[in-house]
């Protein structure tokens, strides 16, 4: 089998695309206890990139359940080292910036010692009931859009492997 030497900016730009398109960051609480989960589903038929999104993270899982397929992680130290670097260096494109940010407000409000339970259970209660302002794009278009002030700078946003991985994730041919 030919061994694929994968760019590791490009993946990343790429995995960015993919998760504007079919990621999703989440914030559960189930059986009084939160947690988070970073997840991309697709189509059985897609399993494959799941699993390259697999190997060249190092980590996560991958479930099937009738027609998708799903890679998760959902271990916090995980999420920092491999999921919090890519999306601070290339954030999301879409108004899944928003729940990305969100998600890492979630993630600070776990991690932090000094609140007590309660406190930190009041705090992502009202994190999680947050919603998505209807008039939300994601900061990276501050400098291009409302109105479109500079048209040229989109070149530099929406790169090609992000453009790749938006794609595959949400079109059809």
């Amino acid at each position: 089998m030919k061994q694929i030497v994968v760019n590791r900016d490009w993946f990343e730009q790429w995995l960015v695309g993919v998760t504007d398109g079919d990621g999703t960051f989440g914030c559960y609480y189930q059986k009084d206890r939160w947690s988070l989960a970073y997840k991309i589903t697709q189509s059985r038929y897609n399993l494959r990139m799941l699993h390259f999104i697999k190997k060249q993270l190092g980590v996560g899982s991958i479930t099937k359940a009738n027609k998708n397929a799903q890679f998760f992680i959902r271990d916090r130290k995980k999420l920092e080292e491999k999921i919090f670097p890519i999306f601070d260096k290339y954030p999301l494109l879409t108004s899944k910036q928003f729940n990305y940010l969100k998600f890492k407000e979630a993630y600070a409000i776990l991690n932090d010692i000094n609140y007590t339970k309660d406190e930190k259970y009041d705090k992502l209660f009202a994190l999680k009931n947050r919603l998505l302002p209807d008039n939300y794009y994601s900061p990276v278009w501050e400098n291009v859009c409302q109105p479109i002030k500079k048209p040229d700078n989109i070149i530099h946003l929406i790169s090609k492997p992000w453009l790749v991985g938006f794609v595959e994730a949400e079109g059809s041919f």
